[in-house]
């Protein structure tokens, strides 16, 4: 089964930032790890300048101990071509107070705007949910060039979060054996977001059996998988997909 089968299935149209509304859990529910993400937007003729003070940045960052390992993604797919997104993944809100504290103390922030900064024309900042229980991402330091995003938007009283779970436990209870993940946007639209990894152009090809088709074989009908489908579809009113390239030369070290 593939990811973009997955995607057709559940008729959506065809994938950090990754975000989804904290309201959507229950009451009972503790909210996941959570992930910060800054997009610098920069000027097309200064890409290759502040690519390379951005790597003198992150050497500083290194030098004076940054606890975090920041992941750097740029668009492969969409309209504004001159973003990066600068993401960390996972930490709970005091950890945020204990970053920030690190942040003066080092004044790292003076050398960002003496630095890559002095190449921004604009700065967007979030912060997210992810949802492991209901991913299937194992943590076995796998590389992939490629990260596909579907991101969809809530529709008001819709119930996304059991709508989620019910797809998810579906797949794995199927045995569908690819890498997903599920993000709940804390800032910015009510949005949630479902993540792809691919290691290359060709792992983006449609496999078989599909989704569907697999659903179908495990529920015992096709009539079935659609009542699942179409209670996902519900909780959306749209959704738009988006291809990012992982940049590896521009994140922190994994060595560290």
């Amino acid at each position: 089964m593939n990811k973009h089968s997955f995607n057709r299935i559940l008729r959506w149209p065809l994938l950090v930032t990754l975000l989804f509304p904290l309201t959507l859990f229950s009451a009972e529910e503790k909210p996941p790890a959570m992930a910060e993400m800054w997009e610098v937007i920069v000027d097309g003729k200064n890409t290759e300048d502040f690519e390379k003070a951005f790597k003198k940045h992150m050497q500083v960052r290194t030098k004076k101990g940054d606890p975090r390992q920041w992941h750097v993604y740029t668009p492969h797919t969409g309209d504004n071509m001159n973003s990066y997104f600068i993401r960390y993944c996972c930490f709970k809100w005091p950890e945020r107070d204990a970053y920030a504290k690190w942040s003066k103390d080092t004044e790292i922030g003076k050398d960002w705007q003496k630095g890559p900064g002095k190449f921004a024309k604009g700065y967007s900042h979030h912060y997210s949910w992810i949802d492991h229980e209901n991913g299937n991402w194992p943590n076995d330091g796998k590389a992939f060039q490629f990260v596909g995003v579907r991101t969809y938007k809530i529709k008001q009283g819709g119930n996304a979060s059991d709508s989620i779970k019910e797809i998810s436990k579906l797949a794995k209870d199927m045995g569908w054996d690819e890498r997903w993940g599920w993000s709940y946007s804390v800032t910015g639209p009510s949005t949630v977001s479902l993540v792809f990894p691919f290691e290359n152009f060709a792992d983006m090809s449609p496999a078989s059996p599909s989704f569907s088709e697999k659903a179908a074989k495990h529920l015992g009908s096709k009539e079935k998988a659609e009542e699942v489908f179409d209670r996902f579809s519900s909780s959306f009113k749209g959704s738009f997909y988006t291809i990012y390239n992982y940049r590896g030369d521009l994140s922190s070290k994994m060595d560290k």
